[in-house]
């Protein structure tokens, strides 16, 4: 937990690099209780007294219309892909801020042309906050003026302890560093952390399950299972839709499942992709 004092301190050091000068309302399209969300759509329009427009439970379509110059725009890839499959252009002077998964290459250059000014992108987890920032997705994180690196650990400067992360990174230099890969092996849907080893604990969890294994699959996952005992696989997957629905959260739920006499196997005898 953090005292708002350390809000206001996290807010400061992200608005030095990220936000533009000139913002006019902030237009919130992710939820105040992620972190990422909180501290952009209600610390920050608080302490600067900028106008919050709330589109999290509009259409992109209505989002896109009602954008104007001077708007920042806080969202997630997922609400970015969901604005750009509009096919709307952004108003001229409008920016925007990315986090809770990376930004892909072309996205971007998708949503610059399609007229967005700039976009950021944070780096960081709902453990630790933002880290660091970049503006462009094949560069290297910066990071920000609130932290600093000891050997392959991140502070706060003003903490002096080592942040718990999510991520392992590779340093450029002191202040510059390139994720690569979570420890978790946790991966991202729809702007949200999903462990795929809980998800795999919740199937083997069910009796009619004698093992599972679990991977993404574009932006949903995908479940092979070893069922326990016969049973149609009509019958099974409404089985196994009940109870990650109980267990998981949505994003955490599989989207397909394959189901067979034996998990598929490489040559060395690890778990392969199917």
């Amino acid at each position: 937990r953090k005292s708002f004092a350390e809000l206001q301190f996290e807010v400061d050091a992200l608005c030095a690099p990220v936000l533009p000068d000139v913002t006019t309302r902030i237009i919130a399209a992710v939820p105040p209780h992620h972190i990422f969300g909180w501290l952009f759509t209600v610390v920050l329009p608080t302490l600067r007294e900028i106008q919050v427009n709330d589109v999290l439970f509009r259409g992109s379509a209505s989002t896109m219309e009602q954008l104007e110059t001077g708007d920042f725009v806080v969202g997630t890839p997922f609400n970015w892909q969901a604005m750009l499959s509009t096919g709307r252009q952004f108003p001229a002077g409008v920016c925007g801020v990315t986090a809770a998964g990376p930004m892909p290459s072309r996205m971007r250059e998708q949503l610059m042309k399609a007229g967005l000014s700039r976009l950021f992108e944070v780096f960081g987890s709902t453990e630790t906050g933002g880290i660091g920032w970049r503006s462009d997705s094949g560069s290297s994180f910066t990071l920000l003026p609130h932290c600093e690196r000891h050997d392959d650990q991140v502070s706060y400067k003003h903490l002096r302890t080592h942040l718990s992360l999510q991520d392992h990174l590779v340093w450029c230099n002191a202040h510059q560093f390139t994720p690569v890969g979570r420890i978790d092996r946790a991966v991202q849907i729809a702007g949200v952390n999903v462990s795929l080893s809980k998800v795999r604990d919740v199937l083997c969890a069910n009796d009619l399950v004698f093992d599972a294994s679990v991977r993404l699959s574009g932006d949903r996952l995908k479940a092979f299972v070893v069922p326990a005992k016969s049973m149609a696989p009509a019958n099974l997957r409404l089985e196994l839709d009940a109870h990650v629905r109980e267990h998981l959260d949505p994003p955490a739920h599989p989207a397909t499942y394959t189901f067979g006499d034996a998990l598929p196997r490489n040559v060395m005898g690890k778990t392969s992709d199917w």
